[in-house]
């Protein structure tokens, strides 16, 4: 999709969060945009400063093995005009217990992907305290890097064509490291340091591809199970949508 479908945003957590939750937050791009004069690359999906609401999302509706049956907090980002905004507002959910974590000054993240996986992370003193859906999509932190490992795989996929040249990986795993120490996984549960690792599935090939789905959560101040609970309600980049 083209930029104007995507955001990178960065919100800081106020002061008074914790006896105020419900009024709006600032919101700011957490990175440039080279305006070029056309407006699918100089615009993004709720402009370049909207406001954020977290509000009570209820439970989860009609849950599954891959809907987890969760109290929901809903996130709205709400643009503040029509220049450089898509629309008006956009709203997606996460496990109601990663919002009880927040801290004041703490940095949420969240981004829309080409490919439209959203990805929300936490830092706190620089220091990642979850990250969920496309995690590549936000930043982590100094300690914590999350990609996917395409040059290995090319060349993992040149050794299988050796004996079929049409050859083709229907999943490519996705790389966590922490400090030193990495995992390459397609799916599952690991712990590497101090941080619990949960993969719902890697990148998916395709005309648009799908990003890949997983939590990362810092033992001790996040919950592993809303970690992976909310990578599973953002899994699929589903948006509630409304249109100027």
């Amino acid at each position: 999709m083209p930029p104007s479908g995507t955001f990178n945003y960065l919100a800081v957590v106020p002061a008074n969060f914790p006896e105020d939750r419900s009024s709006p937050w600032p919101v700011q791009l957490s990175s440039r945009v080279d305006k070029i004069g056309e407006p699918p690359h100089d615009s993004r999906l709720t402009w370049f400063s909207p406001q954020l609401t977290i509000t009570d999302g209820g439970p989860t509706p009609n849950p599954s093995t891959s809907r987890p049956a969760v109290r929901r907090s809903r996130f709205t980002l709400t643009a503040s005009g029509r220049k450089n905004s898509s629309i008006s507002s956009a709203s997606f959910y996460v496990d109601r217990d990663l919002t009880n974590i927040f801290e004041p000054g703490d940095k949420l993240y969240m981004a829309r992907t080409g490919c439209g996986g959203i990805g929300v992370s936490l830092l706190r003193n620089d220091r990642l305290v979850f990250a969920v859906g496309a995690i590549s999509s936000v930043p982590l932190g100094n300690e914590v890097k999350a990609a996917t490992p395409r040059d290995l795989m090319q060349e993992a996929r040149t050794i299988f064509e050796r004996c079929d040249p049409n050859f083709e990986f229907r999943e490519l795993p996705v790389q966590i490291s922490v400090g030193d120490h990495a995992r390459i996984m397609f799916g599952g549960r690991e712990r590497i340091g101090d941080y619990h690792i949960w993969v719902e599935h890697g990148f998916l090939p395709g005309i648009h591809g799908v990003d890949g789905c997983a939590a990362i959560s810092l033992d001790g101040a996040c919950a592993s199970v809303a970690a992976s609970a909310s990578a599973q309600l953002l899994n699929g980049g589903e948006l509630e949508i409304i249109r100027w």
